[in-house]
């Protein structure tokens, strides 16, 4: 005699269905914790590699300066203008040296027939370029004697905005005694920022100075060229000519590199000091990027590995770079750009250099992905559609 209850349930398979479905319904919560588990093991592994490493496109800015004292003639450009490499961005007053190239000329016309001899010769172009060097190394030495006092400046207001932020949290003193700190602060850093390059150009000056005289030290000593076989005195007079038309140059300021000009300091009128900058361009398109990685992935990225690059306040583009350097140490992320107040975050900072021309804007914050995640291709679909017009 068979069973009853056998018979039933494999008679009838809609009810058999209804007992498997209630089944796995009362153990579906099981099912969906595993489920969440494994997303989240998976999205902890793999989300720590592709997830976005904070950083900002790098602004590269070059000051544009005179090595002569001068008065601003003109200002060719404005804020704004895109400009090409030794494109002419201002001029100075260049009627006091043009005279002085003049009256040069005419000294080296009239000594082509003339044979002095060597002392008289000799005592002329050493007090010139004596007298172009001395110049050169007092610009020099006033300009790092500046850049001394302003980084000691920076330094005092420096610790006294650290001690003020604090104090404004808890309302003890004004927003303004600290904006007003802050705005010395941004100056004094700012200035701290173009001296190095500002002395560069000063040494270059000094540096060219001295090869034009060991230049003419090495004509006037050549075999067979002196006594009455040489115009000791028109050679003498030919490098003084060559010295002040250097000089007359730098009273033309060019662009050192295709740009935009993002500021303009001075207006025509001006007297402007040696070395002292009258423009500044900031390079574009900008080609590298600057991020921080956190200590936890501080060692998943090195030279030559391939990154992506996106916006953090955009979607869907991303952009191909390479890793071209890590600094060596963990440091801590500076509070100012930190994304977590109140939380130290300490990593590596990375170099990226990106692979082609982008639209990012110098100093735009961006996201670095260390592996292109998988949803990427999504993305920059939507993205494209998105930024289509």
């Amino acid at each position: 005699m068979m069973d009853g209850r056998t018979n039933r349930g494999s008679g009838d398979p809609a009810r058999s269905a209804r007992v498997q479905w209630s089944r796995w319904k009362a153990h579906s919560h099981v099912a969906v914790w595993i489920a969440a588990a494994v997303a989240g093991v998976l999205f902890f592994v793999y989300g720590a590699h592709t997830g976005g490493v904070p950083g900002y496109v790098e602004i590269v800015e070059h000051p544009v300066a005179s090595l002569e004292l001068g008065r601003l003639q003109s200002v060719e450009v404005a804020v704004g203008a895109r400009v090409q490499a030794g494109q002419i961005l201002a001029r100075l007053d260049a009627s006091v040296i043009d005279t002085e190239v003049g009256a040069a000329q005419a000294t080296y016309a009239e000594l082509q027939g003339s044979v002095p001899g060597m002392e008289q010769v000799t005592l002329q172009w050493e007090r010139q370029f004596a007298g172009a060097m001395s110049a050169a190394a007092v610009a020099l030495d006033e300009q790092r004697m500046r850049q001394a006092q302003d980084e000691a400046e920076l330094e005092v207001v420096t610790r006294e905005l650290k001690r003020l932020e604090p104090l404004l949290e808890r309302r003890l003193v004004d927003a303004a005694t600290v904006g007003a700190v802050r705005a010395r602060h941004a100056a004094l850093s700012r200035a701290v920022a173009l001296y190095p390059e500002t002395l560069e150009g000063l040494r270059s000056r000094v540096a060219e100075t001295r090869r034009q005289y060991d230049d003419a030290k090495s004509a006037l000593r050549l075999p067979g060229r002196t006594g009455s076989g040489t115009n000791l005195q028109a050679v003498a007079q030919a490098m003084i000519v060559a010295g002040l038309e250097a000089r007359r140059r730098e009273y033309v300021l060019r662009s050192p590199s295709e740009g935009t000009v993002s500021q303009v300091m001075f207006r025509p009128g001006d007297v402007i000091a040696a070395g002292l900058p009258v423009l500044v361009v900031i390079e574009t398109p900008s080609t590298r990027v600057v991020g921080f990685i956190p200590e936890l992935n501080a060692r998943e990225a090195m030279p030559g590995h391939a990154v992506w690059v996106e916006r953090m306040y955009g979607m869907g583009k991303s952009y191909p770079a390479t890793v071209s350097s890590l600094e060596p140490a963990i440091r801590g992320l500076p509070g100012q750009v930190n994304p977590v107040p109140g939380r130290v975050m300490r990593g590596r900072r990375i170099f990226c250099e990106l692979a082609g021309p982008t639209d990012l804007l110098p100093g735009e914050t961006v996201q670095i992905r260390l592996r292109s995640p998988l949803w990427a291709p999504v993305l920059r679909a939507i993205g494209a559609l998105v930024d289509r017009p």
